[in-house]
């Protein structure tokens, strides 16, 4: 699971070179977006480099040892991070309830059917790029979200069964989850710009007032609640990187 998770971020990232290659070619039409486009780039060459890093680390090793080893006394290392992969998911998805609520807000206010329907050739379907970059830093932040709950689940079974390959499965997760954080700051950082773009070419087209004013208020607190989600990824990757040092000193056993 851990080895076709790496390779689907490192799919991501190949793909995201080409959507890096759209947004350059928009900035023809849209100056505004060339922040943007820089920062797709950064996003495709963290999650290329992160997803060949983690794919390397979690390439199995025939001489390990394979079987669980001879059962010692519980540790304290080992109850620090048994504690630490139940709680860090948990308090990441309690600080992520906001970011959850201000995005089904998003989706629920942003006439959509009337956005696709007003495109036409004098550029207000360019509306619909800025807010399409700005949907990739949410996408992100879940994706970190996703991962930091399937390390805990599989770490806290290797620890159970004491396997030897727990504290390179580990530094394998975190480069994973590392990865993820990383794209995701900069996504955020990409999302005030978005939101700046999108602004500016929602006055140039010209919308009907209580469009505009819908498109406006959306963007103003989706963007808000992506950079809320900064912080608690940043500590959460801090806290998973904290177990690999006690892993690596001594394996946990149960």
């Amino acid at each position: 699971m851990l080895r076709s998770a790496s390779t689907l971020v490192l799919f991501a990232g190949v793909s995201s070179i080409a959507a890096a290659g759209t947004a350059f070619i928009a900035t023809s039409l849209a100056p505004e977006l060339r922040p943007v486009a820089f920062a797709i780039l950064a996003i495709s060459v963290v999650l290329v480099g992160g997803g060949a890093t983690a794919l390397y680390l979690s390439r199995p090793k025939s001489d390990e040892q394979s079987g669980p080893e001879p059962s010692r006394p519980v540790g304290a290392q080992s109850l620090v991070v048994a504690a630490a992969l139940v709680v860090l998911p948990l308090w990441l998805t309690l600080r992520f309830l906001p970011l959850l609520a201000e995005a089904r807000f998003v989706i629920e206010i942003t006439p959509w059917n009337e956005m696709f329907k007003g495109a036409n050739a004098n550029g207000s379907a360019l509306v619909l790029v800025p807010l399409a970059i700005a949907a990739a830093p949410p996408i992100l932040e879940l994706a970190a979200l996703v991962a930091c709950a399937a390390t805990s689940l599989v770490m806290l079974a290797r620890l159970m069964a004491r396997s030897p390959q727990a504290p390179r499965v580990l530094l394998a997760c975190v480069a994973l989850i590392g990865t993820l954080v990383i794209a995701s700051v900069v996504g955020a950082r990409a999302s005030a710009d978005a939101a700046t773009a999108a602004r500016a070419l929602i006055d140039s087209t010209r919308p009907p007032a209580s469009e505009r004013a819908q498109l406006i208020d959306g963007v103003d607190r989706y963007e808000r609640a992506v950079t809320s989600g900064v912080v608690p990824l940043l500590w959460t990757l801090a806290g998973y990187a904290a177990c690999v040092p006690l892993l690596m000193s001594r394996r946990p056993r149960f």
